[in-house]
């Protein structure tokens, strides 16, 4: 039998609210048609009707922000959420059964990261932070620790023990090839706040630079 993981039982519905009549804008075309509506200030609906198919096309933008404040939630898996009233969020807990019968659900454990800024800044706390929690430096060896930290480099720095990269730069890929190294970086803004230049070093080869790099707008 089928997991009952998921039961939507809403008490009400909510009817959303224009500004006033909806204006239309019709677009014809060879190819297709469009009718755009600005339902509200921060819902557009988009529908197009391609010549020749049997269906319709619903494009919408959703858009509700606050003037001052922005909430921001990391989750630890893929989940829904929604905003059904104002002030309000809602976010689904997956529930990880192999069947239901009763109705009954097991324990289930999860972990939100939550922050509240200003409005227009929590990009950054999501990106820097969120590389933390889905993206972190893991290391397997199957030698016993010691071992391995007697027959390997266990620490190595490519730049001075001065600098670090500012939180804007992420290393994405670090191997070493049969005829080379790939070393790559991304930024994770939107915006650059700033030219970034850098070098790299062999550790204790004593063979100076072997490439610089930077990040600048463009």
């Amino acid at each position: 039998m089928a997991s009952g993981a998921y039961i939507f039982c809403p008490n009400g519905t909510v009817p959303i609210k224009t500004d006033g009549q909806v204006l239309l804008t019709v677009l014809r075309g060879p190819i297709l048609d469009e009718v755009h509506q600005q339902i509200n200030s921060w819902i557009y609906q988009i529908t197009r009707v391609y010549k020749g198919k049997d269906y319709v096309e619903n494009e919408f933008i959703v858009n509700v922000e606050d003037d001052s404040k922005e909430l921001s939630v990391l989750v630890d898996r893929s989940i829904g959420g929604s905003s059904i009233k104002d002030e309000q969020i809602e976010l689904m807990l997956h529930r990880n059964i192999m069947r239901n019968i009763s109705l009954k659900f097991e324990q289930i454990e999860g972990k939100y990261y939550i922050k509240i800024d200003p409005q227009g800044e929590g990009a950054r706390w999501r990106r820097t932070f969120g590389q933390e929690i889905y993206s972190p430096l893991l290391v397997f060896t199957e030698q016993a620790g010691g071992n391995w930290a007697n027959s390997h480099v266990a620490k190595f720095s490519a730049m001075d023990s001065t600098y670090s990269l500012p939180d804007n730069v992420a290393m994405l890929t670090f191997q070493e090839l049969e005829n080379g190294s790939v070393l790559r970086f991304a930024h994770l803004y939107e915006v650059l706040h700033c030219i970034l230049t850098f070098g790299c070093y062999r550790s204790g080869r004593g063979q100076g630079a072997q490439g610089s790099f930077s990040f600048s707008e463009s």
